[in-house]
Order: C-alpha cells, then sequence, then structure tokens
C-alpha cells in the first residue's frame, strides 16, 4: 500500500543535459533562485504600478467625484493579480530553499514578513536537484540587471523624486530670507 504521508515526487522530466532547468516567468512550479526571485519580483511591481497609475488617473478623471469610492474599489480589485504574483514566485523561491509552498503565507504576517523578505532574498538555494525540481538554470546577463540593478534604479528614482521639491522648497525659502535680511 502506498504511503499518503509522502511528500509529492518532483518532475524531472523539464531537466536540461547538466541536470537544470529553464524556469518559466509564468510557472506556478519549480524553483527560482535569488537573482530570478528579484528579477521576477521587481518587474511584476513595476508592470502592474504603472498600470496602476494609468488606471488611476484615468478612474480618477472619469469614474467619480471626490467622494466616489469606486476607484479605490477598482484599484484594489486591480491590485490582487499582483499579490498573486508575488505569492507564487516566494512559493517557487521557498520551493527552492527545499521548503513547502506553504511558508509564502508567512509574507502575510507582520514583522515575519520583513524577516521572511530577508531569508528569501539572501539565502542560497538548494545545490543540485531537491524534491520540488532540479536546480534552476544559471542566470543571464538580462536577468542580474533586472534583478540587481533595475531596484537600485527605482529607488534612486523615488528618493530624487521625493528629494528635489524638498530641495527646491528649501532653496526658495533661502532666497526670501536673503532678500528680507537688511
Amino acid at each position: 500500500m502506498e504511503n499518503v504521508y509522502t511528500a509529492p515526487g518532483a518532475d524531472l522530466s523539464m531537466a536540461i543535459d547538466d541536470g537544470t532547468y529553464a524556469p518559466k516567468f509564468f510557472a506556478v512550479d519549480g524553483r527560482i533562485g535569488r537573482i530570478r526571485y528579484l528579477a521576477y519580483h521587481w518587474l511584476t511591481v513595476l508592470a502592474f504600478s504603472l498600470l496602476m497609475g494609468l488606471f488611476g488617473a484615468f478612474a480618477t478623471q472619469k469614474l467619480g467625484n471626490r467622494d466616489s469610492v469606486l476607484p479605490l474599489v477598482l484599484l484594489g480589485l486591480l491590485y490582487i493579480p499582483m499579490l498573486a504574483a508575488g505569492v507564487i514566485f516566494a512559493k517557487r523561491r521557498f520551493n527552492d530553499l527545499n521548503h513547502s509552498g506553504w511558508w509564502s503565507l508567512t509574507l502575510f504576517v507582520p514583522i515575519i514578513n520583513f524577516i521572511a523578505g530577508i531569508y528569501l532574498t539572501f539565502w542560497p538555494g538548494t545545490d543540485g536537484g531537491n524534491e520540488f525540481g532540479p536546480a534552476p538554470a544559471k542566470n543571464s546577463v538580462l536577468l542580474i540587471i533586472g534583478g540587481l540593478i533595475l531596484p537600485i534604479v527605482m529607488i534612486v528614482g523615488i528618493l530624487a523624486a521625493v528629494a528635489l521639491p524638498a530641495y527646491k522648497t528649501y532653496v526658495d525659502r533661502a532666497k526670501a530670507e536673503k532678500v528680507r535680511a537688511p
């Protein structure tokens, strides 16, 4: 009789000759490494942020007045696929660490999600195959750029968007004070 409590076996039919496999972006199963996790996550965040920004601008202009909640509800519904993609990427990353995908639910618990995010980002995956499949193939240059450089550019852009107007206000106040001083 088969033991129903054993972990499911990995599908090794996807393996390339060297024992690795090339992960697909839209796959739900399999493993992804640290760089791929960051690249997929940031690409998804960027795409959905642009989409939500455009939709938010259109929705507030066309669908409602200041008291309308409809644009917010529609933006919230648009947030659900981005959240689902984040959970799927976390599941695949936990699989790379030889943990169950259920651990991705820790991303919904405050404080623990911060620890889990650090773990997913910095802990190396299992060498070779594990119970969730063969090791992912080596990262391409495009993935390395997307996983490491894109987040830095986005963070610098956000900081510049906040800091430049604040600096301009500071300069304007300093000029006004200089004119007022005898």
